[in-house]
């Protein structure tokens, strides 16, 4: 009866080591499987998008574009927007050598900007910086008066940054939709 009792006792005792090491085994995997599919989705994520439209102005030397920006939050958690950077060049038109050539707007931001405007968010007036929860969107357009110059290329940029986001968009065009 004894030798019946302590290996009934040596048993319960394997059993509950076995049930502590796979708690553990299952925490772990429940650990691994949550860094592996659920932290990717928490991660900051932000969708931004551009336009450029160009109207006819009242004096006919002169035309109206404008450079809309939206943004919005697509992840599941919130993202802020503290600062912004709004630029744009007016380019002669490269030189076209070749039967096909890059336009490279990376080029463009070498010279000086012909526009810069610096946003903060508390002098924000565009709506596209501040706190946005999920689900959540800004949407402006930054609107100019340019000379009608055949051959001229603008280029519009805006940047915005926040503590884990970097937003970039870029916009290029004939000046007044004017290729010739």
């Amino acid at each position: 009866m004894i030798g019946l009792e302590r290996t009934k006792t040596i048993t319960e005792i394997i059993k509950g080591i076995v049930e502590i090491i796979a708690l553990i085994v299952a925490g772990l995997w429940a650990f691994s499987n949550f860094q592996k599919t659920e932290v990717p989705s928490l991660e900051s994520r932000a969708y931004s998008e551009s336009n450029i439209q160009w109207f006819e102005s009242t004096d006919p030397k002169h035309c109206v574009g404008s450079f809309g920006i939206r943004v919005k939050n697509i992840g599941k958690k919130a993202i802020d927007l503290d600062k912004a950077l709004l630029r744009v060049w007016m380019l002669d038109q490269p030189p076209f050598d070749k039967g096909v050539s890059y336009i490279d707007p990376e080029k463009f931001q070498t010279e000086k900007a012909t526009y810069e405007k610096s946003f903060i968010f508390k002098q924000d007036v565009s709506g596209l910086l501040g706190h946005f929860p999920p689900d959540t969107e800004g949407q402006t357009d930054f609107t100019f008066s340019f000379e009608k110059k055949s051959l001229k290329i603008v280029l519009f940029s805006f940047e915005a940054d926040g503590p884990e986001m970097h937003i970039r968009q870029r916009r290029w065009s004939y000046v007044c939709d004017l290729p010739t």
